[in-house]
């Protein structure tokens, strides 16, 4: 079962676009107060739990509210305009797919995730 990382400083952030490089990485953008969020934050968490055959990836999470400022940079050196929710799958230190809102189920996970 993958264990999902709260992120929340600069210098984390950019340990997870290196590790990118090795290693897919999963990032979602959660905000605590908005019921689509709290949705796809559960189908995020499925997926991250459910799914041994992607145990090497690593998955994150971003909470807006204490982390503005984070998520400003985020969007700053992605190219991909903020939402919340959110879900970036970052490969090579760029993102490789991104959904928001009600855009982020398992199905779709599991799409992003099969090799290209």
């Amino acid at each position: 079962m993958a264990e999902i990382e709260l992120v929340s400083t600069s210098e984390r952030w950019q340990a997870l676009l290196a590790l990118s490089g090795e290693r897919p990485v999963w990032l979602m953008k959660h905000s605590t107060s908005c019921g689509i969020s709290k949705a796809a934050r559960r189908e995020f968490e499925h997926f991250a739990t459910a799914r041994p055959e992607i145990a090497p990836d690593h998955f994150a999470l971003v909470e807006v509210q204490t982390a503005r400022e984070l998520c400003r940079q985020i969007a700053g050196e992605t190219g991909v305009r903020h939402e919340s929710p959110q879900v970036l799958l970052l490969r090579g230190g760029a993102v490789a797919w991104h959904a928001s809102h009600w855009q982020i189920d398992t199905a779709a996970l599991a799409a992003a995730a099969a090799p290209a």
